[in-house]
C-alpha cells in the first residue's frame, strides 16, 4: 500500500535524524496504523471532460481523513457547473492513464499535503506525453518536486512553520519551476496574509480555509472564459 510505504519512509528519515526525537517516531508511527484505513477516491472509469469549462481533479493526501476540505471544495464547483472529482493521492498514476485517454482541454489538477506532492508528479507525466495542465492549486505540500513546464500556471497556499519544516512531514513548503521555467508561479505563505490566516491553522485544516476556498473558486471559474491570468 502506498501510504504505508511512504509513512516507512518517513519513519526512517526521523529515526536516523538529530532533529527529531523518538517522540515524533512514536508519534508518526501511530498516525501510520491509523492511515491503514482510506478515505476511499472517485471512481477513475468515470472520469470525462468538462462539458463547459475546465476539468477539474482533486487529490486528498495520506489517508485522506484530513483533506476533506477538497470534497467541499469539489461541491463548490460542482455547484457552479464546473466538473470536479475527488482521488486520493495513490491514484495518481491511474489518473494519468485516465486523463492521457481523454485528454480534456482544460485540466486543472488541485492537491493537499501529500495529494499536492503527487498532483505534481501526475502533471509530470502528463508533461512525458505532451499534454499540458492549465492551473495547478496546492495546500501545503510536504515533499513536492519542481513544478514541469507543461503547468502554465501554479499557486500554492502553505503555512511556514519555521525549524518544523525541516522535517518531511505535516508541513507545508513552497514550490520552486525547474532552472529556466518563466512560467507563472506563485507561493502564497498564508502568515505573510492576513486575510487567509484563520485561527488555529494547521497543515490538517488550511484546504478547509474558506477565504481560499473563494480565490480558488474564482480562479477555476474563470477559466471558463478563456482563463485570462491574474
Amino acid at each position: 500500500m502506498t501510504q504505508v510505504r511512504r509513512s516507512i519512509d518517513t519513519l526512517e528519515f526521523l529515526a536516523s535524524s538529530r532533529l527529531a526525537g523518538w517522540a515524533a517516531v512514536g508519534l508518526l508511527a501511530t498516525a501510520m496504523l491509523i492511515g491503514c484505513q482510506t478515505v476511499p477516491g472517485a471512481d477513475i472509469r468515470a472520469l470525462s471532460e468538462g462539458h463547459d469549462g475546465p476539468t477539474v481533479v482533486l487529490l486528498r493526501g495520506w489517508t485522506g481523513e484530513f483533506s476533506r476540505g477538497l470534497d467541499t471544495l469539489a461541491d463548490e464547483l460542482l455547484a457552479r457547473g464546473v466538473s470536479a472529482r475527488v482521488y486520493q493521492f495513490d491514484q495518481w498514476t491511474e489518473l494519468a492513464e485516465r486523463l492521457l485517454a481523454i485528454h480534456p482541454q482544460c485540466l486543472v489538477l488541485v492537491g493537499h499535503s501529500f495529494g499536492s506532492d503527487d498532483a505534481i508528479r501526475l502533471s509530470r507525466r502528463l508533461g512525458e506525453e505532451s499534454m499540458a495542465v492549465r492551473l495547478l492549486v496546492t495546500f501545503d505540500p510536504v515533499t513536492p518536486p519542481a513544478v514541469p513546464p507543461n503547468v502554465a500556471e501554479a499557486i500554492n497556499y502553505y503555512q511556514s512553520n519555521g525549524v518544523r519544516d525541516l522535517l518531511p512531514w505535516w508541513r507545508g513548503v513552497a514550490l520552486s519551476r525547474r532552472q529556466g521555467d518563466l512560467k507563472l508561479l506563485a507561493n502564497i505563505d498564508v502568515r505573510s496574509r492576513p486575510d487567509l490566516l484563520e485561527p488555529d491553522t494547521n497543515h490538517a485544516n488550511i484546504e478547509k480555509n474558506a477565504a481560499i476556498h473563494r480565490l480558488v473558486l474564482a480562479r477555476i471559474v474563470g477559466l471558463r472564459g478563456g482563463g485570462e491570468r491574474r
